[in-house]
């Protein structure tokens, strides 16, 4: 039902955009903003099968593109649908209440709209017709044609009729005695409003949904209702605390809708920090990363967030070996891990594997047929020190051992010495063993 209709000596039209009062005079608009109330009552009066359609159709649509929400009512629509504006008028809402007093089971959307229009105060136009609209839905009305005026009901519906605070929903059109046993508090709606502030970015979600900040930032929830906020921080950010109807550094916070409430969520940049990779010693290799960033080789900086954990691995080029790690790294092994609480360097220091002739003994110390114990013992017979690395036979697979490392390819152990004897001297041995089963 647009505001305006033409051409009704032949076939009623929509009025035209700018026919009598602006571009809305095609539009279910503010002037027709009366109609479900006059259809309404024409068919609670007169049980008018017409009106009651009529007016049923608009109030099923309104209740179901609102959720039984009358908050969500838009100023007007379009006759498609499409709302206009994105405001509303109690003037515009009121009416629909008749309408919804039509059907049993719109009785939540009636409760919405009549704990609106209650409430709310406008201009002298706007509140007459609520006024007149309020005297239908507490069931103060009679037909006109009526020869005597209707005594006052006992009790009416809509006010605390009983003082106990609470107001008074009955299911009749008034009230039967003094004291109304079916009450329920109306449905009132508080604001919950979220900003975001600080150096750092991100966005915050509700659940019940209706707060994504991010761009819709503000929701109405229905009065007592737990609203979980969850901060989710962008890349390189960091929630770094709650304030307002919030407090705390925890990724979620719960309000309860008791009232109005703002909460703002302070986001802050990471702090970043690098780490710097170097090599040193007579041999040569590469360092790498995870998470990836270094490539040492080539790269060997790289900037990590605050608290990341950075896992360094060695990997030696073929006739050398890693010797040992150095500054924010220690040890032997071929990976380390750097945990980034501020700025780090770390060296990898390469030697060359040992190419000179070394003397490798084996002497079975320990036999039980299923397994053995063997000394090893390498002797360097030349003029200098050796970083040594010898290969040798055994039977069997390694289940124990001391003083240096290995690893086994088949039958083919490939031992070297460890921190505190990878050298053997000139004319000197260096002692090990091993342990394993046949």
């Amino acid at each position: 039902m647009p505001d305006f209709l033409i051409n009704c000596d032949k076939t009623c039209q929509p009025a035209y955009s700018g026919f009598l009062e602006g571009g809305n005079d095609g539009a279910y608009y503010y002037n027709a903003g009366r109609t479900p109330w006059r259809l309404g009552l024409d068919a609670l009066l007169n049980n008018d099968a017409k009106s009651k359609a009529q007016v049923l159709k608009m109030v099923r649509w309104l209740a179901s593109n609102t959720a039984n929400n009358a908050s969500n009512i838009k100023a007007g629509y379009q006759l498609n649908g499409t709302p206009i504006g994105y405001y509303s008028t109690s003037f515009f809402i009121a009416p629909f209440g008749v309408g919804a007093m039509l059907e049993a089971n719109q009785q939540s959307f009636l409760n919405s709209i009549y704990a609106l229009v209650y409430n709310k105060r406008e201009n002298y136009y706007e509140d007459s017709v609520n006024m007149l609209n309020l005297l239908v839905l507490t069931g103060n009305y009679w037909k006109p044609s009526s020869s005597t005026t209707p005594s006052k009901p006992a009790c009416s519906d809509g006010i605390d009729n009983d003082q106990d605070g609470k107001i008074d929903y009955p299911q009749d059109l008034g009230c039967s005695s003094a004291t109304d046993t079916d009450e329920a508090d109306p449905i009132v709606q508080r604001l919950l409003t979220v900003s975001k502030a600080g150096t750092g970015t991100g966005t915050v979600s509700s659940a019940p949904a209706g707060i994504n900040c991010g761009t819709d930032c503000t929701e109405s929830y229905n009065q007592g209702t737990s609203v979980t906020l969850t901060a989710t921080p962008a890349a390189g950010s960091k929630l770094s605390a709650w304030s307002g109807a919030c407090t705390g550094t925890a990724a979620t916070c719960t309000v309860s809708m008791s009232a109005a409430k703002t909460v703002t969520a302070s986001f802050a940049k990471v702090p970043t920090y690098a780490l710097t990779v170097s090599k040193a010693g007579t041999g040569t290799g590469t360092i790498s990363s995870a998470p990836a960033g270094i490539n040492c080789g080539t790269d060997c900086t790289e900037n990590y967030n605050q608290g990341t954990s950075v896992t360094l691995t060695a990997t030696p080029a073929a006739g050398s070996k890693l010797s040992a790690w150095s500054g924010a790294c220690t040890g032997t092994a071929a990976t380390c891990t750097v945990s980034m609480s501020a700025a780090k360097t770390v060296t990898a220091s390469f030697a060359k594997a040992s190419t000179q002739a070394l003397t490798v003994t084996l002497t079975n110390t320990n036999d039980w047929g299923s397994g053995y114990c063997t000394d090893v013992k390498v002797y360097n017979p030349n003029a200098t020190a050796i970083d040594w690395k010898v290969t040798f036979n055994i039977v069997g697979k390694i289940y124990n051992y001391w003083n240096f490392t290995y690893t086994q390819a088949g039958q083919t152990i490939t031992a070297e010495g460890v921190s505190w004897n990878n050298l053997v001297q000139p004319k000197q041995s260096v002692a090990v063993g091993f342990c394993a089963n046949r």
